[in-house]
């Protein structure tokens, strides 16, 4: 337990870069550390649902770099992910995942992504802060240009979802 907590802290101190927008291997590994400070953690492997729309370009950008990130399976402590490529138009397909992350230029959808995510009591995750900012993901990170993670606490209550008491300290609650 203690060595999440330095890890993450670790994290949130890295040094300031250029900001980008795009997801990046720096987003997953935050992403994949915070999936260990849930009370209820995802079993391993875990499916990541990559939630994308094909005719929205940075959606369908993001989804592809994501995927290839992962690979056949991205390895973060004791924790795999592996990529699950959902249209939004098909969110039955959330069905047996561990985590969903919501792609950029989704605005229009993230209702129907949160109310489908919520019913499975499923993590909404995003390099998009304005989903969270929103109520409609759990949570967001960005590793450029320093480390914030973002929660949305109704969006956590509302979906169930918790993470432990020492997560909550290293993060921004909303």
């Amino acid at each position: 337990m203690k060595w999440k907590a330095l890890v993450l802290t670790v994290l949130l101190c890295l040094p300031a870069a250029v900001a980008r927008a795009d997801v990046a291997l720096d987003d997953v590994q935050v992403i994949a550390k915070s999936l260990g400070f849930l009370t209820a953690k995802p079993a391993t492997p875990a499916k990541m649902a990559i939630v994308f729309a094909p005719e929205i370009e940075a959606s369908k950008a993001d989804a592809d770099r994501l995927a290839a990130m992962l690979g056949g399976g991205f390895k973060e402590g004791s924790l795999t992910l592996e990529p699950l490529l959902v249209p939004v138009t098909q969110l039955d397909k959330l069905e047996g995942a561990g985590v969903v992350f919501v792609t950029t230029g989704l605005a229009a959808h993230h209702g129907a992504i949160f109310d489908s995510a919520k019913a499975k009591r499923l993590l909404t995750v995003s390099t998009d802060s304005s989903c969270v900012r929103a109520g409609r993901c759990v949570m967001s990170v960005a590793s450029q240009p320093a480390v914030e993670i973002l929660v949305n606490k109704q969006a956590a209550d509302q979906s169930q979802v918790a993470f432990k008491a020492a997560f909550r300290m290293l993060i921004i609650e909303i």
